[in-house]
Formats: C-alpha cells, sequence, structure tokens
C-alpha cells in the first residue's frame, strides 16, 4: 500500500511585536547619527554615540530573536479539510471570502485547531520546543494576537492545504562554476 506525508509549512511569529517599534525607532535613530557623523570618523573613528546606537540595535535585534517562535503545521487529510471548506462558506460580499471560497476569519482558525494541524512550536534562537496544548490553546493565542500577526498564518494555511506539492530543484545547487 502507497502511503504519503502531507506537506507542512513554517510559520514565525514575533511574540513580542512591541520591540519591533523599539527597533524601527532606534535603526531610525542609528542612520540619523551616522549621517550627522560621516565626515568625522574618517579621521577620528566613530562617534561614541554611534558606537552606543549600534550596541542598542544589536541589543533589540536579539531580544526580538528571542520572542520569535515557529509554528510547524501540516497539512490536514484532504477529507477533512474539504468538511471545513463546506463549514465556513464565504462571506457575501467579501472579496477576500469569494477569491479564497472560504470564510478566512473562521476557516484559519478551524484549521489550525484541528488535532495534528500544529506539528510543532519551538523557539527560533535554538529550536528549543515551546509547551502548546494545540486546539485550545491556539485559539486564546489568536484571540491575543495583532490582526497582523494572525494574518501572517493566512497564505503559509492556504498554501500547505491547497498548494501543489512537487520535489522542486534549486537551480544554483545545479549549476557548476567555472574553475
Amino acid at each position: 500500500m502507497v502511503s504519503t506525508n502531507r506537506p507542512e509549512v513554517a510559520v514565525d511569529l514575533w511574540t513580542d511585536a512591541n520591540l519591533h517599534a523599539q527597533w524601527q525607532q532606534a535603526s531610525s535613530d542609528l542612520e540619523q547619527l551616522v549621517r550627522e557623523n560621516a565626515a568625522d570618523h574618517r579621521e577620528t573613528g566613530e562617534a561614541a554615540a554611534v558606537v552606543d546606537a549600534r550596541a542598542h540595535v544589536r541589543d533589540l535585534e536579539a531580544q526580538a530573536l528571542g520572542s520569535l517562535l515557529v509554528f510547524t503545521i501540516r497539512a490536514l487529510p484532504r477529507k477533512r479539510l474539504t468538511e471545513l471548506e463546506e463549514e465556513h462558506p464565504p462571506r457575501e460580499g467579501n472579496k477576500n471570502d469569494e477569491f479564497t471560497g472560504v470564510n478566512l476569519s473562521t476557516f484559519i482558525d478551524a484549521v489550525l485547531s484541528e488535532p495534528g494541524a500544529i506539528v510543532s512550536v519551538t523557539h527560533k534562537t535554538n529550536g528549543e520546543a515551546e509547551p502548546f496544548d494545540g486546539p485550545a490553546e491556539w485559539m486564546a493565542l489568536a484571540d491575543e494576537m495583532s490582526n497582523g500577526q494572525w494574518e501572517a498564518f493566512v497564505t503559509p494555511v492556504l498554501t500547505v492545504n491547497r498548494g501543489t506539492v512537487s520535489p522542486g530543484f534549486n537551480r544554483a545547487a545545479w549549476q557548476t562554476t567555472r574553475s
């Protein structure tokens, strides 16, 4: 009997989205300091303020990476996906729903609440597993997310469940370089 593994996709979720705003401001401040001190550092080295600003941006980036979780999502069996699609018909007049054929606002959560849909949740920086109790925890987490955080799951969930799976080939891996 032939068997198959359903495809999987990884989705990154920033759990501390406030760091992004801090990072943007610190990056903007750094760019300004670099511009202001551009002429000086050629002769005397970088100004202490620039060095400190660079360190602050790197620190914020490290904190942000520490708050990044990777959700590995597995496609549902075809029959169950079809049942969910029928249970979540598109809303009339909603162009996104009409395009995808489902009520996106309920369908994505329904898919991710299915047992086995979320295979794992790990920390991006070290691969350590984050305890995650599947369906019940997904709904609580989804309710706490911003719309932008939640929407980061929409395309991957639709693609892994509806997309064509082919082995694909990386052209660069097969190209040779002249010696």
